[in-house]
């Protein structure tokens, strides 16, 4: 780029700033949901050994891969009791799909005994253990 003329050096810069601006939307969005994760155990420090109970013995016998990683039900639950990780379809056929980055008051949806069982509490396993109720 360094080398270029300068017509050709005002077209690289612009292709450089886009693509700064979609790495930053990228980044940004993921960093926004893992901060919440990481606030969410800073609050209830309480699950951290059950997170490492389940973590250590995966990593120790297969290492870090896509496949240990999926097997982690708890990590898996904890991340989606923060957050939405896949697409959600309302009753009047709205879809927001996964991976958008959507504003929203959750305490009303959050705190709904008719959609969760003690809505009120929080439990970084509710997803984790409806999955194990699922598999019964």
């Amino acid at each position: 780029m360094e080398g270029s003329e300068d017509s050709q050096r005002h077209v690289n810069n612009i292709i450089a700033s886009r693509v700064l601006a979609i790495n930053f939307a990228a980044i940004h969005t993921s960093s926004n949901s893992f901060t919440q994760v990481l606030y969410n155990l800073a609050a209830n420090p309480q699950y951290v050994q059950d997170l490492r109970d389940e973590v250590e013995p995966i990593i120790k016998e297969e290492g870090w891969s896509k496949v240990s990683v999926a097997k982690m039900y708890k990590i898996d639950s904890f991340m989606k009791e923060t957050n939405a990780m896949k697409d959600v379809t309302f009753l009047d056929g709205t879809v927001i799909p996964k991976g958008v980055f959507v504003a929203v008051a959750p305490h009303p949806m959050h705190f709904d005994n008719e959609a969760y069982d003690n809505a009120d509490v929080f439990d970084p396993f509710r997803f984790a253990n409806m999955r194990t109720e699922d598999s019964c």
